[in-house]
């Protein structure tokens, strides 16, 4: 799959989820009450392994669907690790196998579901129309600033 393909993919869910929940263009406030208004249970465990954000898994059996995130003193992360797990969701991509699993590469899924809680957190639209509702034509650090905090997300995203 292309990475322009994949963007595209993820973009769109993204517009349809913030679109269904009538959020538009504005920041998502709780992420685990987001999540949750989406009809999906989360849990937010504290683990020992600073490496382990999250995971969705579904039950083959029972139809299940389990996501857990861990508990961090980083709540950007936390936050992005939320919108990562409701794209694999979204995109009914599970982690199924436990037995030898690389739950840390960088598959098409983990991109896919990446790319898609960057543009549920922060669309394109957004950040266009957050400067121009504050008169930004040449972006300061101190707009840029302004952005990540109002959307809660890394400068990285």
């Amino acid at each position: 799959m292309s990475w322009k393909t994949l963007e595209a993919e993820a973009s769109k869910r993204a517009h349809e989820i913030r679109k269904q929940t009538g959020l538009g263009l504005a920041p998502i406030g709780d992420m685990v009450q987001f999540f949750e208004s989406l009809g999906h249970d989360i849990a937010v465990i504290e683990i020992s392994d600073e490496d382990s954000h999250g995971m969705t898994a579904s039950d083959p059996v029972s139809g299940a669907v389990f996501t857990v995130v861990a508990t961090t003193k980083n709540p950007v992360r936390q936050r992005s690790t939320i919108a990562h797990e409701l794209g694999h969701i979204i995109f009914d991509e599970w982690h199924q196998d436990e037995n030898g699993a690389d739950y840390a590469s960088r598959n098409v899924s983990e991109k896919r579901a990446d790319t898609f809680a960057r543009h549920l957190l922060i669309p394109e639209e957004a950040i266009k129309d957050f400067f121009e509702r504050n008169g930004c034509t040449d972006v300061s650090l101190r707009d840029f600033s302004a952005l990540v905090q109002a959307f809660q997300v890394s400068p990285m995203m």
